[in-house]
């Protein structure tokens, strides 16, 4: 993984427009480390076993699973600031399950709505001794504060629209925060709510082995 400088977006999406993003970020997949590819490979076997009955990844998606989510996944590692991380919208485990597995030192918490995703996720917690997990089976407009008391960074990676996935935390969240959000490409087809608290401290433009197309991960703060 490594950073270069770049330019700037053309864009006029609001609250967003005109930010530079300054910032490239290279995912290589030879850099996962050996132990940190061990448990990847075991997870996304469960995930096959548990995929034949309840389809939690489509079977378009299947055969680029590594790129398209593990890989996907793991290039927000090095943008993560807090020691505390919540991923709103987990679904299978990406990204904050396969960024479990490799960042031991962080402590995340999953929310996800759909009760047979919760139950995979659970199931794999307990087959791949994930200590540093807690799994969450409710929308996030449920939560009536954070699952740790001090600096967090929260994620979403396919929960919908930014302002969705900020007014939903907006009730439980605190200056010191930051807010990654994965979006496909530039622009992305939302920006900020007018008036809104946050600002967009940073746009990443993302590369990952094995897909065509760049990410973009917006970071935000009160």
């Amino acid at each position: 993984m490594r950073s270069d400088h770049a330019g700037e977006p053309d864009s006029t999406v609001p609250g967003i427009g005109g930010k530079p993003f300054g910032q490239q970020l290279a995912f290589h997949s030879e850099e996962i480390p050996r132990g940190t590819r061990i448990r990847l490979e075991s997870f996304v076997a469960l995930l096959s076993e548990w995929n034949r009955s309840y389809n939690l990844v489509g079977a378009r998606e299947w055969p680029r699973l590594w790129p398209r989510h593990v890989y996907d996944s793991l290039a927000l590692w090095p943008l993560i600031e807090g020691r505390e991380v919540v991923d709103i919208g987990s679904g299978a485990g990406f990204p904050g399950l396969v960024l479990a597995l490799a960042d031991r030192d962080r402590s995340y918490c999953l929310i996800e709505s759909n009760r047979k995703k919760a139950l995979f996720l659970n199931h794999a917690k307990r087959q791949l001794g994930i200590d540093n997990l807690e799994i969450r089976n409710l929308r996030a407009e449920r939560l009536s504060r954070k699952p740790r008391d001090g600096p967090a960074t929260l994620m979403s990676r396919a929960i919908g629209p930014l302002p969705y996935f900020l007014e939903v935390t907006a009730s439980w969240c605190d200056r010191g925060d930051q807010w990654l959000a994965m979006k496909g490409e530039w622009p992305p087809s939302e920006g900020l709510t007018p008036g809104a608290p946050w600002h967009v401290a940073a746009v990443w433009q993302v590369w990952i082995d094995g897909c065509n197309t760049g990410r973009h991960v917006l970071d935000l703060r009160l």
